[in-house]
This record gives C-alpha cells, structure tokens and sequence, in this order.
C-alpha cells in the first residue's frame, strides 16, 4: 500500500508542477497561481489512479484456463460397426441361385416387400450380426442373414422362408458397405445353414455347412460336409470381394447349384480368386468353361471342378464382368 501511495504522490507532483508551469505560463505570472489549481489536480490524479487497479484484472487467464477442456471434447469417437442399424439399412439382394437380377431394398424394422423369380413376398434380417476381422486390418467387418420368404399357403397369404442369404457388410473406417455377393445361402431342398467362425488366423471367417449333391432327392437333405475360410480383398478400385482362401484359392461368394457343363467363354474382368490356382496338387478343369447356364445382367458366373475330385467339394465359381469391347 505505502509504494502505491508513495507513487500516487510523485505522479501528482508531477502534474500539479506542469499544471503550474501551463497555468503561469497563461497569467504570465510565477507564484500566485500555483497552490490553487495544484489540490485540483491531486484530487482528479488520485480519483484516477485509485480507480487504475480495476482496470489490472487480467482476463487472459480466464481465456487460457478453459482451453483444454473444449479441445479433448472436440475429438470423434471411434467407429462403432455395431452401432449400425442394419435393420434400416438397404440392402442388395438377390435369389440364391441368382437367376434375377440383383436389387435394391430398405429394410424398415427388419423386414421389407420384395419380388423375387416371379415371388411376392418379403426379405427378413434375422438372427444375430456376427463382428468379425475379414482383411486383416484390425476393423470389426459384419456378417448378417438375410431370408426370404414367400408364399406357400392357401391363397398364397402364409409366408415360408424360401432361401436365406448370408452378407458380409465391410467397415471402411466410418461406415459399412454391403459386399452384394452372399457368402453362402441355405433354404428348403438346398444347403444346409452355415455357421459362420471368427478364424483362428484372427484374418477371415470359417464357414462349415452342410451341402445337397445335385442328384440326391429333396427329401435326403444336405449331407457332405463343406468346410473353408473365406477373407475380403480390395481391388484396385477399393472394392470389396470375397475371396476363397481353404481349402484352395476360390472365389469367396456363394456358388449357385451345378447345373450342367457349357462351353460358353467369357472375356473381362474377374474377380479376386476366379483367376488363382484352384489347388496346388490338382489341375482345374476348364477355367474358362462355365458349367453353369445362368445369366444376370452385367455378369456372367464361369465355374469349375478340380480333377478327379468329388464334385461337390471342388467345386468353386466366380462372377465376370464382360467385358464390351471384346465382342
């Protein structure tokens, strides 16, 4: 307190002599004027400098203190592929042996109408998303199920499952894209349903099910077993496809029912799996030979066997894309 004062009184020493200095100079006297006008100026320089501390309050560290806490609450939160509701989601979907086109539909609450090989009826989520690594980049990727049911009572108003697909949804950081190719599909007179495995590799998932030969009647169910590990690859396009990694290097999706050899070709593109080595030990058997006879537009499916191998175990597709300009 004392050097403030001690301060106050120099200051207004200060002022008081230049007020007499200004003051003389103006009566063109020295003496008379100077007690006068030297207690105004004290008064005011005081009132001023007693009312200067107010004006030292810093509000720099009431800025600088908050900084921080906005700073850590700006930052994203990391991507939740769970937190995504499939159940609302559209999705591309196809009949399993993909004798139609695929389609486009969104699901509201689980469920939505579709129209299928001439089929009314509706596509189904159903049982639960399976979280699981399939590139091998650290991200939870999703597996889910989707079925399709039609009508198959009187009048056609009873709805039966007909065939259920099972998608791979890819987590590409900030969202999740639906591989349109079903990585296998089971129903009635057709395969068995698979269960879906993360692999021990911690890369892909494992696949066991129960497969139909093509010759056995409906009524003996799917009987030869059918394991194998199933990744996703990118293109040079980022694209996302299933790819065969075991038994042997395959395409990854599911293979429509064999259905007969075709000596059609196919020029274009492939995708990933359809253009590897089907097995180290066995030659494959016309890899460009169809063996199928379906056609979806913008895609033609080119399957094959291995050599003198049971058919329904060796037996692996791929889709094309034809390529325009070949002819």
């Amino acid at each position: 307190m004392s050097s403030t004062r001690t301060t106050t009184a120099a200051r207004t020493a200060v002022l008081a002599a230049t007020a007499a200095l200004t003051l003389g100079a103006c009566s063109g006297g020295e003496g008379d004027a100077t007690a006068s006008p030297t207690e105004t100026p004290t008064e005011t320089v005081t009132e001023t400098e007693t009312a200067e501390p107010t004006g030292t309050t810093e509000p720099a560290d009431t800025d600088d203190s908050p900084s921080p806490s906005p700073t850590a609450s700006e930052e994203p939160a990391a991507f939740d592929p769970a937190a995504v509701d499939l159940a609302s989601a559209t999705w591309t979907v196809a009949s399993a042996g993909w004798t139609d086109a695929p389609q486009d539909v969104t699901l509201a609450g689980g469920t939505a109408p579709i129209t299928m090989n001439d089929w009314e009826g509706q596509v189904e989520l159903v049982g639960e998303p399976l979280l699981v690594d399939l590139d091998g980049d650290g991200a939870q990727d999703v597996v889910a199920a989707l079925a399709f049911s039609a009508g198959g009572g009187p009048g056609g108003d009873v709805l039966e499952v007909v065939t259920t697909n099972y998608y791979a949804w890819h987590n590409t950081g900030d969202d999740l894209v639906q591989v349109p190719f079903a990585l296998e599909s089971s129903g009635e007179c057709a395969d068995g349903e698979p269960t879906f495995t993360p692999s021990a590799s911690g890369t892909g998932v494992d696949i066991d099910q129960l497969r139909l030969r093509s010759e056995s009647a409906c009524a003996e169910g799917p009987t030869v077993p059918v394991q194998r590990t199933v990744v996703l690859e990118q293109d040079a396009d980022g694209v996302a496809w299933p790819v065969q990694t075991a038994p042997h290097s395959a395409w990854g999706g599911d293979c429509p029912a064999l259905r007969g050899p075709s000596s059609e070709t196919v020029d274009g593109v492939v995708a990933p799996g359809i253009d590897t080595p089907v097995a180290p030990d066995n030659a494959a058997v016309g890899l460009q030979e169809s063996y199928l006879d379906i056609a979806v537009p913008g895609w033609r499916v080119s399957g094959w066997l291995e050599a003198s191998a049971d058919p329904i175990e060796a037996y692996s597709c791929g889709w094309g894309q034809p390529d325009a300009s070949a002819g």
